[in-house]
């Protein structure tokens, strides 16, 4: 079990899965660059989809014991987690910035 610990640090091998990831990276930077609100709701869903079908995919793995595909879901599974929580951050960064400027609060 030892040799399947190290193989999780290794880099992610589907260039699909990594395509998809780092255009949901730049499309979730810019969105959080730009306070653009809608564009983060409409990748917050997208992103906890993904990590459905991973943690999903990890445990019919895990339960069937095979590693290799547990170790590709658990790579795949530890990109969609900072993901996931780099876009609650942002939606929760935008959504306050936008009433920052609001003067109805301090009344």
């Amino acid at each position: 079990m030892a040799d399947q610990a190290q193989n999780i640090e290794h880099s992610i091998a589907d260039l699909d899965f990594l395509e998809d990831a780092m255009q949901m990276r730049m499309d979730l930077d810019d969105a959080i660059e730009d306070k653009d609100l809608a564009a983060l709701q409409q990748l917050h869903p997208q992103i906890t989809e993904r990590l459905a079908n991973q943690s999903e995919r990890f445990s019919n793995a895990y339960q069937n014991q095979d590693w290799q595909t547990a170790i590709d879901a658990t790579q795949k599974l530890k990109f969609l987690v900072k993901l996931n929580a780099d876009v609650t951050t942002g939606l929760d960064d935008v959504a306050n910035s936008s009433h920052s400027d609001d003067d109805d609060l301090y009344v």
